[in-house]
């Protein structure tokens, strides 16, 4: 039971203990993914010699294979009622989800949009999941949004740019930019469109 805590009114409700939840989740996870990563660095003298290893490497680090029909059998998966299964079956998951996922650690992984992270992407990442915020104004994301200004701007100057508005937004996808960039050219060539939209002037009635 959680420890109560006593309000102004005298009235007794539960402590919050968040803190203490996230660090437990994040040691047991952290004990999943490390030897995830790991393997793909013990395979990767294999890789170079062209060899998928043996003995404890003769498991093919980059993915264990299956067709959907058969990996839909071996997971199992299911949304649970009511409380779940709680921390036991969320690390059950997390095992599977690990197991029959590409590693993209692994010396042979190739793919044409993305590659693996790094040890500082995955700390990013979590600072990024516990902050849970957006860039999109300045009140919400002060220092995140220094951090992409500086950023933008220090990337624009690599291309010449360094006027006063050199620099640019943060995109969460080649879509994203894509738009922006077409509703950005759309705003500088008819500046209108910004408060009437795209229907033009309103027609004269005859």
């Amino acid at each position: 039971m959680s420890p109560l805590q006593v309000n102004g009114n005298g009235a007794t409700k539960p402590q919050l203990n968040r803190a203490d939840e996230v660090e437990d989740l994040v040691d047991a996870v952290k004990s999943l993914v490390v030897p995830y990563i790991r393997a793909a660095d013990e395979a990767a003298i294999l890789r170079a010699q062209g060899r998928n290893g043996e003995g404890a490497l003769s498991r093919n680090v980059l993915v264990e294979s299956y067709r959907p029909e058969d990996l839909v059998k071996r997971l199992q998966f299911s949304l649970p009622e009511g409380q779940g299964r709680g921390k036991d079956g969320l690390l059950d998951a997390i095992r599977d989800v690990l197991k029959y996922s590409v590693n993209t650690w692994d010396q042979g992984f190739l793919d044409k949009l993305y590659s693996s992270t790094n040890a500082v992407g995955v700390v990013s990442d979590m600072l990024l999941a516990v902050l849970n915020t957006n860039v999109h104004v300045y009140q919400v994301s002060p220092s995140l949004t220094v951090v992409e200004k500086v950023t933008s701007r220090a990337l624009a100057s690599l291309f010449g740019l360094t006027g006063p508005r050199a620099g640019g937004i943060t995109c969460q996808g080649g879509s994203a930019s894509n738009f922006t960039s077409l509703v950005t050219a759309r705003n500088s060539l008819y500046p209108a469109t910004k408060t009437q939209g795209n229907a033009g002037p309103p027609r004269q009635q005859a």
